[in-house]
């Protein structure tokens, strides 16, 4: 962490253009991770920062680092910021600053309350991962883990490295910015939250929510997220499960090892039409009981499960979200790009989606099961 913190602290220094010397590093709070919520009842903004106080000089204490956790209240954002800066003794440098948390009550009433202050201040960077908190931010934000000292570098290194997962969404403010600004005007925003399943609490993304025009209409659960990557080229490895054609009862796990959707959207006869084409490439990871991937019929018959099994995810992704009028695939930008002068009003409601799926399985070896059998 030392070595991290030395380099951000280097970066910071050449980026800052005089506007702060080598002392004055010392008298500034570094923060990594915001948490943005609201209390309509109240009539109460919060919001909450995980900070850095870089120790830098001479002796034991160099490049070493103190967590600070602040909080601030007003009505309205830039009040509950001024409320926040009187409590934190220094100034507050926002330049490396990694995460952007909103809870579900602040998504619900609308991210463009919140989304206002760092689109607008120079400082903060734009390409901040952005999240949904279901829980108490309070209880969020004071988690302490035993790999990682601060929550901010904790999913930041999620998203950098295990963003192309099948469950996983990543979203950036500026892709948020532009999407709510083009075509449905919808975004997906990957959901944290706090967990208990390990031995000790731990943090990790469970789904994602949907957001349209800025405010959180639905969300989607992991398998759905798995079947929305799948349609918008954002999964690169995953699991599949299908059954064992040898020994019905028992099932096949299959590796996503690639997988890239070619997107067709055009009109015909006053209807919208979005043909999806997704050529995947899957491996035989495990089978419960041992399996002759040798034989062809066997082979067609996987990638025949296979391909019925993404079709419908798929399929049923589109539809929920087509009957709730949420054109989640954001199709309505396409059709727009190709169709700059047309004027069908609620496309959504009148796309027809074709999805094809085309898998290949790499291997030709025979599976044998858990006990070499």
């Amino acid at each position: 962490m030392k070595k991290i913190i030395l380099i951000m602290l280097m970066i910071i220094s050449l980026n800052l253009n005089g506007c702060y010397n080598y002392r004055d590093m010392n008298k500034l709070l570094f923060s990594s991770l915001q948490i943005y919520d609201i209390d309509e009842k109240e009539e109460e903004y919060k919001v909450y920062n995980e900070c850095f106080k870089a120790l830098r000089g001479e002796g034991e204490k160099a490049g070493l680092e103190r967590k600070v956790i602040l909080k601030g209240r007003g009505r309205s954002i830039n009040d509950a910021l001024n409320d926040l800066y009187m409590s934190a003794g220094y100034q507050i440098a926002y330049d490396v600053n990694k995460i952007l948390i909103y809870t579900e009550s602040a998504a619900r009433y609308g991210l463009d309350n919140f989304t206002d202050f760092p689109d607008r201040d120079p400082k903060p960077t734009l390409r901040q991962f952005m999240f949904i908190y279901e829980g108490d931010p309070e209880n969020f934000i004071n988690i302490s883990l035993d790999d990682e000292k601060y929550l901010g570098e904790f999913l930041e290194n999620m998203m950098l490295y295990q963003n192309k997962a099948s469950n996983i969404i990543d979203l950036r403010l500026n892709n948020y910015l532009n999407n709510k600004l083009m075509g449905s005007r919808t975004n997906v925003v990957p959901i944290v939250e706090r967990t208990e399943k390990s031995i000790k609490t731990r943090i990790g993304v469970n789904g994602a929510a949907v957001l349209v025009d800025g405010k959180m209409l639905d969300k989607i659960n992991n398998e759905q997220v798995e079947a929305y990557n799948l349609l918008n080229n954002k999964l690169k490895s995953g699991g599949l499960f299908v059954g064992n054609p040898e020994h019905k009862e028992k099932i096949v796990s299959l590796n996503i090892l690639s997988s890239k959707p070619k997107r067709k959207v055009y009109l015909e006869d006053g209807r919208v039409k979005a043909n999806i084409v997704i050529d995947t490439r899957l491996s035989v990871n495990e089978a419960q009981i041992s399996l002759r991937l040798s034989d062809d019929n066997i082979r067609k018959e996987i990638k025949g499960s296979a391909e019925e099994k993404i079709t419908k995810k798929c399929n049923e992704l589109f539809n929920k979200f087509k009957m709730n009028g949420i054109d989640i695939l954001n199709i309505e930008r396409e059709l727009n790009m190709k169709y700059p002068n047309n004027n069908i009003e609620n496309p959504i409601s009148k796309t027809d989606l074709e999805v094809q799926v085309n898998v290949r399985i790499d291997g030709s070896g025979d599976i044998k099961d858990t006990q070499g059998k």
